[in-house]
């Protein structure tokens, strides 16, 4: 079991080596900023000064880019340089309706075989197509 003396001592060393590395960062961090205190005024009214000489170069900069991309989407138009062939979304719509047409074909012509209703079935499907129509509209 540790004296008091001993958990003491070992304080001390703790807060003295703690003290040394305080002064260190301290002097490092003053020798960064111009030195001792009588050149710090001047060093760091210079650094003010290019500090806000890079904020108005980074503003220009993002000024004179926001101009570019600006001018490229308006050449790029609204429909984002792709035509109406190229758009995904509306090459699996047709094949979902087209599917569905011959869906709706083929079950008309087997309710004629089999000697049902083919008026209800297309009635049916076609109500069941407004309302994925619907649907998609509202979703879209």
């Amino acid at each position: 079991m540790p004296t008091v003396a001993t958990v003491n001592s070992r304080v001390k060393n703790i807060i003295d080596r703690l003290t040394g590395l305080t002064t260190t960062i301290t002097a490092g961090y003053t020798s960064n900023a111009g030195g001792d205190s009588s050149s710090s005024s001047s060093s760091s009214s210079s650094s003010d000064y290019q500090f806000t000489n890079d904020i108005k170069k980074l503003n220009e900069q993002a000024a004179a880019d926001d101009r570019k991309f600006e001018e490229e989407h308006s050449k790029v138009g609204p429909s984002g340089g792709k035509t109406r062939k190229q758009s995904l979304q509306e090459f699996v719509l047709l094949l979902f309706f087209v599917s569905y047409g011959i869906l709706v074909v083929a079950l008309s012509l087997y309710m004629q075989r089999i000697g049902g209703s083919v008026l209800k079935i297309v009635a049916l499907m076609t109500f069941m197509l407004l309302m994925i129509v619907a649907i998609i509209l509202r979703y879209a």
